[in-house]
């Protein structure tokens, strides 16, 4: 059986089963349980408003704690496995995974609600988005760490001058080109911070966007196969596009639609939108793509490595 206890000593384990390292799973965990208990609070696990029981969670219950219903879910979402596998792997049946899933998976959405952590779905929530990190990336945050190590340098070299003796000439000649010295330092030391946070800024305005597709099972009528057919995988498939930056973070998730449907239409009838000035890195696969103000970063086909 699967459970918290077993998997949390195997760190890489861990982080296969979920995609969350231990310690970020510690950190959702608490949101998670507050959301749990305010969802069971008001709602069965189907989903009905709560009417005279409480929920009392069981001794002998599949998922006995907080922390194997987050394990639960987020190795659901991560494998994109059947309920089959998933419910083998929990010791519970098929229809128990069944009520489980949807139900963990309301709960975990309002989790990462909470903590900023979902993708805009639409175009102003993007927008509201790229503001508040705007605003937390003010030139008055930039110079804090500039200023605080030349103050710092300052300050030891004035320290360094008054403590050295000042018996003979020599000495306070010698104390005089110490504290020069240490001012050349600080101002080299402050271009050199100056330099690494201007690169951070340009990191923090490079961003990425992609399709990824994700395999269903295949639809029983014709018409309905052919529709979700992607030939590209060759399998039934439906289809998102993704909007990260360099560190990981998904800004924005697309509307979900038929994996044949090509990247570039899903992204302009997506619309979504950049801070001006920033670079967004692509594939051919979004060849014609423009966004105002962006910078569009494309690889060229080699054709002659083709040949």
């Amino acid at each position: 059986m699967t459970n918290f206890e077993d998997l949390s000593k195997k760190p890489s384990r861990f982080l296969s089963f979920t995609g969350f390292t231990l310690e970020e799973f510690l950190a959702l965990l608490p949101y998670f349980a507050l959301k749990f208990q305010q969802y069971m609070e008001n709602f069965t696990f189907e989903g009905k408003i709560r009417q005279k029981h409480k929920y009392v969670e069981y001794k002998n219950a599949c998922l006995p704690t907080i922390e194997n219903k987050l394990l639960f879910i987020l190795t659901y979402l991560k494998g994109n496995d059947l309920q089959e596998r998933i419910a083998e792997m929990f010791c519970m049946s098929q229809p128990k995974a069944n009520i489980w899933i949807p139900m963990l998976h309301i709960v975990l959405n309002q989790a990462l609600e909470e903590i900023d952590a979902l993708p805009a779905r639409d175009t102003d929530s993007l927008k509201l988005q790229f503001d508040k990190l705007a605003e937390e990336t003010t030139p008055e945050t930039e110079t804090v760490l500039e200023s605080t190590v030349l103050e710092s340098l300052e300050t030891t070299a004035n320290i360094e001058v008054i403590e050295l003796p000042k018996e003979s000439l020599s000495l306070e000649m010698t104390a005089e080109v110490d504290a020069n010295e240490m001012e050349v330092k600080a101002l080299e030391i402050a271009v050199e911070v100056e330099t690494i946070a201007d690169a951070n800024m340009e990191l923090l305005q490079l961003f990425l966007h992609d399709g990824t597709e994700r395999p269903i099972n295949r639809p029983l009528y014709d018409a309905i196969q052919k529709f979700y057919y992607s030939g590209k995988q060759k399998q039934h498939t439906l289809k998102n596009i993704l909007l990260t930056d360099v560190n990981g973070y998904v800004h924005f998730l697309s509307d979900t639609c038929e994996g044949k449907k090509h990247d570039k239409r899903i992204a302009d009838e997506a619309g979504y939108i950049l801070p001006k000035g920033s670079y967004l890195d692509q594939d051919t696969g979004f060849q014609g793509v423009e966004i105002s103000g962006v910078n569009i970063v494309q690889p060229k086909k080699n054709h002659e490595a083709e040949n």
